[in-house]
């Protein structure tokens, strides 16, 4: 993936700057059909482009140019994107300012290039956690078994929420770690972790299940 930033320096005099980039407007719009070449995320202020290149998960993974100035960031596939998928993208909160200030939440964007978007959802709530500190959570697929597959990673809000949006139909669980989720077998020994304390989640004909929740514990 390639990456290109253009540096804009901080700002001085006026208040403190205490929260991190919020989203302002996406084009195109989140769960439309993708046609443009080229999609673009603007916030409400200027973004630190050294935050960025590791903060923007695309799947499927195809090579793209990642292009930050200011107040946008664009995403442009080298090629075309993909026909007939689901385009995922997800901006972590690891996402920053140029005072060091984090996204307050995650962001998911949804697009399709000829294949239904799913309409599943999962929500819940941390438990046990610093509310100054990012926790990544995965979703498991165990519909053919245990232990499942991750098929989705996102970052725990400010306040500890957490949601997985346009899951497809199956049998998941969740778990996540303080930090950088990369291995939940290896990273649970030596990271607070939580896992679910409910029954596996069963998504079907796009249905909501709220009020999953993790207790975090010390390794």
């Amino acid at each position: 993936m390639w990456i290109s930033c253009a540096a804009e320096g901080r700002a001085g005099g006026g208040p403190v700057d205490i929260t991190g980039p919020e989203v302002q407007e996406i084009i195109p719009a989140s769960l439309e059909f993708l046609l443009q070449d080229r999609v673009t995320i603007r916030f409400d202020e200027n973004v630190n482009p050294v935050s960025v290149p590791a903060s923007v998960i695309i799947d499927p993974e195809i090579p793209c140019l990642i292009l930050t100035r200011g107040k946008s960031i664009q995403i442009v596939p080298e090629g075309n994107w993909p026909s007939n998928e689901v385009i995922h993208i997800q901006l972590n909160r690891t996402i920053r300012d140029y005072q060091g200030n984090s996204m307050s939440e995650a962001t998911e964007l949804f697009y399709t290039t000829g294949t239904p978007i799913p309409a599943g959802k999962i929500s819940g709530q941390l438990f046990n956690i610093s509310h100054n500190t990012i926790y990544q959570l995965g979703l498991f697929d165990i519909s053919h078994g245990d232990p499942g597959e991750m098929v989705r990673r996102t970052d725990s809000a400010e306040d500890g929420t957490f949601q997985f949006n346009h899951i497809a139909d199956g049998e998941y669980i969740v778990a996540g770690v303080e930090g950088k989720l990369t291995d939940f077998g290896i990273d649970h020994r030596h990271k607070n972790y939580g896992i679910q304390t409910n029954p596996p989640i069963r998504v079907y004909s796009g249905n909501e299940v709220r009020d999953i929740s993790l207790y975090f514990d010390l390794p």
